[in-house]
């Protein structure tokens, strides 16, 4: 686990978080995610931290064939038909964008944590609700999706984060839809009694995309 920001940090980086116009004050930033990830300074609650994860964390996660990792999650939510989809995790909005630009889908909707990212992300893809969220998917309600993905997500928080992540999308997705994963084809998951549907390596084995159902 990356090391946690500082006591002075921490409460520099909270004030301008609150004080941000992309963030909603009633939500409040889950313990864990107060660390620099990936050595980035402040992690992503800083300007610095987001250009670091942005123009170097991002690339490196998809060897530089983001692309090729949305291609992938589009035709798995196509072929199962999915119409309402939900991000978690959006980051700054590729994968929105992409959903969005294909045209598949009836509604498109991305959560995320920090506020500096939830600006970022309704700037790359406009017209899509972008949300500041707790790290959960509490605030989402059944009708508003068929299909949750993850992309780099549940690899990287606490297990017991990702095991509740993992349920309430299941939850989300109901009989018919689909939770598919995007991660680093060598992060152990637990997927508790979900059903696999697609489990297929790509970008020379290094990524993994994952599909689940009830």
């Amino acid at each position: 686990m990356y090391p946690p920001l500082g006591p002075n940090l921490r409460a520099r980086v909270l004030a301008r978080m609150h004080a941000h116009p992309a963030a909603d004050t009633t939500v409040e930033l889950p313990e864990w995610y107060f660390r620099h990830w990936h050595f980035g300074p402040g992690g992503y609650l800083t300007g610095v931290g987001i250009r670091w994860y942005d123009w170097v964390v991002r690339r490196a996660y998809y060897q530089l064939h983001e692309g090729g990792a949305h291609a992938a999650v589009l035709n798995a939510l196509g072929e199962a038909g999915c119409r309402k989809v939900v991000e978690v995790g959006c980051g700054s909005g590729r994968l929105l964008r992409s959903l969005v630009a294909s045209r598949q889908f009836d509604a498109v909707t991305g959560l995320e944590i920090s506020p500096l990212l939830v600006d970022r992300a309704r700037r790359a893809a406009p017209g899509v609700s972008v949300r500041q969220s707790d790290g959960t998917l509490d605030a989402v309600a059944e009708a508003e999706a068929d299909a949750v993905v993850m992309a780099h997500v549940v690899g990287h928080v606490p297990p017991a984060v990702a095991g509740t992540l993992l349920a309430q999308a299941l939850r989300l997705a109901g009989d018919r839809g689909r939770v598919a994963l995007v991660e680093h084809a060598w992060h152990p998951l637990d997927l508790g009694r979900a059903r696999i549907r697609r489990d297929e390596r790509f970008h020379a084995g290094m990524q993994r995309l994952i599909v689940l159902s009830n």
